[in-house]
């Protein structure tokens, strides 16, 4: 025990001697208001010191691309006694997962010393946002945990879930190279991190940029929050939180995930608030854009992805295949509603979604609005005959079918294309693109 302490001890000195980096403002607005304005659960916007234990890199599996965050990877790979180690982190709130990993190590013969080193600040659930003290680059990390905030508990990180992450995350990063995205930017997490034999996995999610990009990332659970949207809601003029955020949340992740389907063929199979994050200028004033992330809870529709010529749906998990498209929306599944959206809001806010999701496939497939309900099926309870629209418990949806006449003509041209490249009509503002 005393050992223990002097060792605990001496990583406390050792990392406040090292050269510190404030971080920056965006980073720092992003886990205020993560651990802030969050309904479900309060936590801690404060920096901690993260433990992570330091395994040679030949017993750990690493996935990486051309796309992956380069500093990160930098930063959790290193030299230790003229041997490339990984930077296995473990998650301050875990009580039972990095145990196994402690104990995998012991049984190889390997250290299994808790270093500390980085900086890191909570999220609404299990990521922690790392910081490098010596480089400042920050960037958000998940390990197992079998505590974490929300009502989301026992997350186990598994090495098989990382690597479906790592292929996910390749894949549209692909699709983003063919076609630059008007509506959505995305997180990267392809540089992940595993160690086999026990099936434990570690993401890094990039930050890359957000720190000078003069924008803000502003969580969808956060927008909704009772007090936070309200504030936003009302510094920008808004006289009703909820029409506000129709404007500047709802209809924009529609135009957004529609993108993303058709430049993907990929659909969120958990799509709630806490995946999507809505950009802000420096006055608090949305953009218009919405930032993806989590693209491994995702479905996959394999007569779409075949068609641009990828092989992504033969190494995802059959599971997550579909034939069509499932088109779904849960903006407070798993949150507190705020006082200022009733029942009759939410399903109006499920009607604004799909007229717009609709709206926009249509703009970038050529395919009718009309031809898109017609061959549309009915998801749960019907909320809007008009729109082919249900809902089932806080999740709005409904499910596309792509076997129709006007789809076989679009997947054609995707094939022709290897991808999509181009929107079918274009608007005016977007003349000057090509």
């Amino acid at each position: 025990m005393q050992f223990r302490s002097a060792l605990v001890a001496f990583g406390l000195l050792l990392t406040a001697a090292l050269p510190t980096h404030a971080l920056s403002e965006a980073a720092r607005k992003l886990v205020e208001f993560e651990t802030q304005s969050n309904a479900v659960s309060k936590r801690s916007k404060d920096a901690i010191l993260i433990e992570h234990f330091e395994i040679p890199l030949d017993r750990v599996e690493m996935l990486w691309s051309v796309f992956s965050d380069r500093e990160a990877a930098q930063s959790l790979t290193f030299n230790k006694n003229g041997k490339p180690h990984v930077r296995w982190l473990i998650n301050p709130e875990d009580t039972k997962w990095h145990l196994e990993v402690a104990k995998h190590l012991a049984a190889q013969g390997l250290d299994t010393t808790r270093y500390q080193y980085y900086r890191a600040y909570q999220s609404a659930s299990r990521s922690y946002l790392i910081e490098d003290p010596v480089t400042g680059h920050e960037f958000f990390a998940k390990v197992s945990t079998d505590k974490t905030g929300g009502n989301w508990r026992d997350k186990r990180q598994e090495w098989k879930d990382a690597a479906d992450v790592h292929n996910s995350a390749v894949h549209v990063q692909q699709a983003i190279a063919r076609y630059r995205p008007r509506h959505f930017k995305y997180l990267d997490e392809s540089l992940v991190f595993g160690l086999k034999e026990i099936d434990q996995g570690m993401v890094v999610r990039s930050l890359e940029g957000l720190g000078k990009s003069g924008h803000y990332y502003l969580p969808g659970f956060s927008a909704l929050h009772d007090r936070t949207g309200r504030m936003i809601a009302l510094k920008n003029g808004a006289v009703s939180p909820a029409k506000f955020w129709e404007t500047h949340y709802v209809r924009p992740l529609a135009r957004a995930l529609a993108e993303f389907f058709v430049m993907t063929g990929l659909a969120y199979d958990s799509p709630h608030s806490q995946n999507f994050l809505v950009e802000l200028d420096p006055e608090l004033r949305p953009t218009g854009k919405i930032i993806l992330r989590d693209t491994g809870d995702v479905y996959v529709t394999k007569p779409y992805t075949e068609a641009m010529g990828s092989k992504f749906a033969e190494i995802f998990p059959k599971e997550q295949s579909k034939s069509n498209i499932p088109a779904s929306v849960g903006l407070l599944h798993g949150n507190t509603k705020p006082r200022w959206v009733s029942e009759n809001t939410y399903n109006k806010w499920g009607s604004s979604f799909f007229d717009e999701y609709q709206k926009t496939l249509a703009r970038l497939t050529g395919i009718p609005q009309a031809t898109l309900i017609k061959h549309s099926a009915l998801y749960g309870t019907v909320i809007d005959a008009n729109l082919n629209v249900g809902r089932s418990g806080d999740y709005i949806g409904q499910n596309l079918n792509i076997r129709s006449e006007k789809w076989s003509a679009f997947l054609h041209r995707l094939t022709q294309d290897q991808g999509f490249r181009r929107p079918v009509i274009l608007l005016c503002r977007e003349l000057m693109m090509y």
